[in-house]
This record gives C-alpha cells, sequence and structure tokens, in this order.
C-alpha cells in the first residue's frame, strides 16, 4: 500500500528518504531530531521533524484502517523515536524501491473483523490460502479456520482443489 508521495517534494519525504537503507552492518538507519532536520535542510529544526513524522503516523494508521481494517500502533509500527538510537523505521516497515512505503501487518497490528477482511481479499485476488491469511494477519491457525468455517457455513465462500494444495474462494 503506497503510503507517500513522490520523492523529494514534502518534509516527510525527504526525511523517509533519509531513514531508507541500513548502515555499514545492515542497521537500519537512525538519526536525532537535530541530524534529521540539517540533512533534510529543515528551517524548523528537530520540532518540524517531530511534527512531521507524527502526522505522518497519524496518515499510515488511517490508510491501514480504511484499505485493510488493521489498526496499528502508530508510534511503534512506523516510525520508532527512542532517545538511545533516535528516529528509525520499525521493522514493520518495509520500502519498496525507494519509492513506496508499504507496512507489513504483522506482530501488533491487529484485523479488527477477520470474516470481512478474508472477504476483502478474496474480492480482490480470487482465492486465497489459508497460510497466506496467517502471515498478513498474524492470527493463529485455529482463529482462522474458525472464520473460515463459518463464511463456508454462511454460504460466503468455500473450498476449492485438495487439502494440502487448495484455496478458498468466494462463491
Amino acid at each position: 500500500m503506497k503510503v507517500c508521495g513522490s520523492k523529494g517534494k514534502s518534509m516527510i519525504r525527504r526525511i523517509l528518504d533519509v531513514l531508507h537503507g541500513t548502515d555499514a552492518i545492515g542497521r537500519r538507519r537512525s538519526f536525532c531530531g537535530d541530524e534529521l532536520a540539517s540533512l533534510i535542510g529543515s528551517e524548523g529544526g528537530p520540532q518540524a521533524v517531530a511534527g512531521a513524522v507524527r502526522n505522518f503516523r497519524n496518515l499510515v494508521k488511517r490508510a491501514m484502517l480504511k484499505e485493510t481494517n488493521i489498526t496499528i500502533d502508530p508510534n511503534i509500527d512506523v516510525i520508532i523515536n527512542d532517545r538511545l538510537h533516535g528516529y528509525r523505521f520499525s521493522d514493520k516497515i518495509v520500502v519498496v524501491d525507494g519509492q513506496e512505503l508499504s507496512v507489513k501487518t504483522r506482530g501488533n497490528c491487529k484485523i479488527e473483523n477477520l470474516p470481512n477482511w478474508i472477504l476483502a481479499e478474496l474480492k480482490k485476488s480470487g482465492r486465497i490460502r489459508r497460510q497466506q491469511i496467517a502471515e498478513r494477519t498474524g492470527h493463529s491457525d485455529s482463529t482462522i479456520r474458525r472464520n473460515l468455517l463459518k463464511l463456508q457455513k454462511e454460504g460466503q465462500i468455500m473450498f476449492e482443489g485438495s487439502p494440502r494444495n487448495g484455496y478458498w474462494q468466494l462463491v
């Protein structure tokens, strides 16, 4: 899911471009507010950086809820700022080709309504496997099975194929 526009235009985009990548030993880049403000050329200093990051966290939180029905804690699922390491991407953030930011849906992320999420995914992709649901939602196998069986009993979805290689699809 794209959550930020083209390179270099907004302050948050410049912040994200600086945070993108890893250091020499493979750790995520991190910078204190003063360093980050200097690197992006912000005249507002660390306060402007903090405001841009806060607004971005809220944007991601709203987008995740609207598009995927996933609730996240923006302080630990997007950009982290601790006094020891400074600002850095959470491990749940993936930057694709330096152009688009997407958020992994695991850990503290939680699907609010799993049956609706499953139906929405099936409308988008046409079919899904139980393992894919687990990877994308972080729910346990038993929770996923229970919700799939409920949807099947309601006549909304059906299982196609063998138990080992089959998939779920809309009826």
